[in-house]
């Protein structure tokens, strides 16, 4: 790849930061407004017995543009997001890769299952993984890749409410490397 190449995507993925900068901006606004038109809707009740039909339509018509709004504007920030990260990973780094014998995916990664046979980690209620690489280092095979690993736990406090906590058991790169006296009774084996 030559330095033309890696100018255009570089200007592309500033273009697509500032767009992903100017959509949230703009969803912090259009909260900010759905705030003002709850409060002083709420407020505007108790000042005055009777409630004209328009307070109690403007109660309702601005949320009900502005949050939808906010919503698809978020997912569009994650599209858009998403998009020119696959797109760097492609152009920059696969190639990059290749040249070392060593497959790389932005999209893919070690599944659970592969991260729980290590028998490392406790079960996370959540898991997310990607930018899986597969090759070899010194003839052993190996799989690579960034794994979050997430426990959700819920507690009662003394009035007998219920909170939820989230806790980050892992949140890192994890690598799975085949050795010879890899077997598979090895994960069975009771720790006494």
């Amino acid at each position: 790849m030559n330095q033309e190449e890696l100018n255009k995507i570089e200007k592309r993925r500033k273009t697509a930061h500032s767009a992903i900068l100017t959509i949230k901006i703009t969803v912090g606004i259009l909260l900010v407004i759905t705030i003002i038109s709850f409060a002083t809707s709420f407020i505007s009740s108790f000042t005055s017995l009777d409630i004209p039909n328009s307070r109690f339509r403007d109660f309702f018509i601005i949320p009900f543009i502005t949050i939808p709004l906010a919503v698809i504007l978020t997912f569009a920030s994650r599209y858009i997001e998403n998009l020119i990260n696959k797109e760097i990973s492609k152009a920059i780094y696969e190639p990059a890769f290749k040249e070392k014998n060593t497959k790389f995916s932005y999209d893919d990664g070690l599944t659970l299952s592969e991260v729980m046979s290590s028998n490392i980690f406790p079960r996370p209620n959540r898991f997310a993984s990607n930018n899986l690489t597969k090759g070899e280092i010194l003839n052993f095979p190996y799989k690579a890749s960034n794994i979050t690993l997430i426990k959700e736990h819920e507690e009662t406090d003394s009035d007998g409410h219920s909170h939820t906590y989230t806790t980050v058991i892992f949140d890192g790169r994890m690598y799975i490397i085949e050795t010879p006296f890899n077997k598979k009774g090895i994960n069975s084996i009771k720790k006494e």
